[in-house]
């Protein structure tokens, strides 16, 4: 299955949709720290508590695979966001730059941002970090 994910380097948090882990019928534990949060829902001051957590497997291109505990909350934003705890564990310390390959459809460009769309676009791997 292909899912909504986005890298988010200000989340202190990794997260999973509820929708997901029900569709998927992946298993679920009680989170250890229960904790509320505010930001995640469209609806104007929607506040979720985070009970429950579990690991989703996940695999970007043909190069990564890895089983990502996340905090499972009712969001729409996209269905999974990996923070910093998801970050540093595959960093080990060093500074990483995600390149993610994808089809878009972009009007005429000029210049630089045309050159800096293509050279990014480039290469075999749907993500790749460097």
């Amino acid at each position: 299955m292909v899912a909504k994910v986005v890298i988010d380097i200000g989340s202190s948090e990794n997260l999973v949709s509820k929708e997901l882990v029900k569709r998927l019928k992946l298993p679920t534990e009680k989170h250890p720290q229960p904790y509320g949060l505010r930001w995640i829902r469209k609806v104007e001051g929607a506040a979720d508590t985070v009970s429950e957590v579990c690991r989703v497997p996940l695999t970007i291109g043909k190069n990564y695979k890895d089983d990502v505990v996340c905090d499972i909350v009712d969001m729409d934003a996209c269905q999974i966001l990996l923070g910093r705890p998801w970050q540093y564990a595959i960093a080990k310390g060093k500074s990483y730059r995600y390149i993610l390959q994808f089809a878009i459809s972009l009007g005429q460009l000029y210049g630089t941002a045309a050159y800096f769309i293509t050279a990014y676009m480039e290469g075999d791997n749907f993500a790749a970090s460097t």
